[in-house]
């Protein structure tokens, strides 16, 4: 009975290993970009991932393809300091941007606010320079830089799509 139950812990312990590797290998690949060219469809693939991963997502409205992530899966608190999610996410967007040509880009930041609407504008606006910051950068703005900008949207009310940050971009 003892050489079963070792046995049985034996093969327990070798389970939590396995499901502990397979847990930080997906994280690793979540955070650092595969090796391979931004234009690639790996690389394409891999960004996509991540704006999953940040519980974001994707849209296309005609030619433009619209990123949305919540801004506090970007930012640390209400603060302009990123998450390393959140930079390592704007790192892998910046040259993947260059791939199709020319880029309009705009952050579009909506902040659900009971606070200081003033306070959640300037703090809106500063996070939005943050991320055309990192996009600049990281080369992804170069075409678009003089046409990049930043929006923030408040709402009085309980907002469906509240503290959201949307990078508009089209071929």
């Amino acid at each position: 009975m003892n050489a079963m139950a070792r046995h049985l812990t034996g093969h327990f312990r070798l389970f939590f290993i396995a499901l502990l590797g397979l847990g930080l290998s997906a994280c690793a690949y979540k955070i650092t970009p595969p090796n391979v060219p931004p234009c690639s469809t790996g690389y394409h693939r891999f960004v996509e991932s991540m704006v999953y991963h940040l519980n974001g997502e994707i849209g296309v409205l005609g030619d433009q393809q619209i990123i949305t992530v919540p801004v506090d899966q970007l930012f640390v608190g209400r603060s302009e300091n990123l998450t390393e999610r959140g930079e390592a996410f704007l790192n892998a967007l910046a040259p993947a941007m260059k791939c199709r040509g020319r880029w309009n880009v705009s952050v579009k930041i909506s902040t659900n606010t009971f606070e200081n609407r003033r306070a959640s504008l300037v703090l809106g606006q500063q996070q939005g320079s943050v991320v055309l910051k990192k996009l600049w950068q990281g080369g992804g703005l170069n075409v678009a830089a003089s046409r990049a900008s930043v929006r923030v949207n408040t709402c009085y009310h309980d907002c469906h799509a509240q503290n959201l940050l949307e990078i508009v971009t089209s071929a």
